[in-house]
This record gives structure tokens, sequence and C-alpha cells, in this order.
């Protein structure tokens, strides 16, 4: 919590997988130069306050219907470059934060865009699907 007994955005990382935490992550906007002191507590799980998503990491697949999340998949190697496209959403993995997102060609090209995002909201379960907007051009 900081100073006034507000709760901050954080979470507890098991880095190790060993099930016990290795270390917190807080999220804190402080001026140049500013200190803050902050209160660590330990609270009851359904307690535990909802803070807005700042991240999002997206896999989906473009060749079934809904384009479902995937948990595994394998690079695709083929002389159609297009072939990703149509195998993943957004050619293969896509993740984001509030400022900029991320994607990788799931094909022999591997390589990795970057683009600054105008919005700070989660975006990438909607974009790359078939009849929505072309994602390269920005909305009106």
């Amino acid at each position: 919590m900081d100073t006034e007994g507000t709760p901050i955005p954080c979470q507890a990382d098991d880095v190790d997988k060993d099930g016990q935490w290795d270390e917190l992550f807080a999220i804190v906007n402080l001026a140049p130069s500013a200190q803050e002191q902050l209160t660590l507590s330990f609270i009851n799980p359904v307690d535990y306050p909802h803070f807005e998503s700042r991240t999002n990491l997206r896999l989906g697949a473009a060749d079934r219907p809904g384009y479902p999340e995937l948990t595994k998949a394998e690079r695709i190697y083929d002389n159609d470059l297009n072939k990703a496209g149509t195998v993943f959403q957004m050619f293969g993995p896509a993740w984001e934060n509030d400022k900029v997102g991320f994607r990788n060609y799931m094909d022999q090209r591997n390589g990795i865009d970057i683009f600054g995002k105008l919005v700070h909201e989660m975006v990438l379960d909607s974009v790359g699907i078939a009849g929505s907007p072309n994602y390269h051009e920005l909305a009106t």
C-alpha cells in the first residue's frame, strides 16, 4: 500500500516453480528523485483488489472457429509466407502492454514487429480476425 493506504498493483512470482514466491513486482509512479514509503501486508486472496490488466499475450488459431487460444504451436516451414496468417491469428504469438505491442512471425522469417499503441486497452484478442477492420489502418 502507498502512504495513504491505497493498494498498489503488484504480483508475486514463483520464478523457479517450487510453489514459493521468489519475487514481488509492483507498479509505482514516482517523479524524478522522489521517494515513496510502501507498506507490505498480506491479505486473504478473496479480498485482493482487482487491477486493470496492463499486459496481454495472444496466440490464436486462425484456422478454427472463434480463434481459440493455443497453448503450444509449431513454427511453419513453407515457402508460402502467407501460410502463417491462415494458421495463426496475427501470423503467430503477439504480446502487448498499455504502450507497445509486438508479434512474432511463426514462419521462416522469424521476424518481430514492434508497434506503438494509440490506446491503453488490451486489444490483441480482437486484432487480425477475418471480417474485422484491417489493423494496419487507423480507425477514424
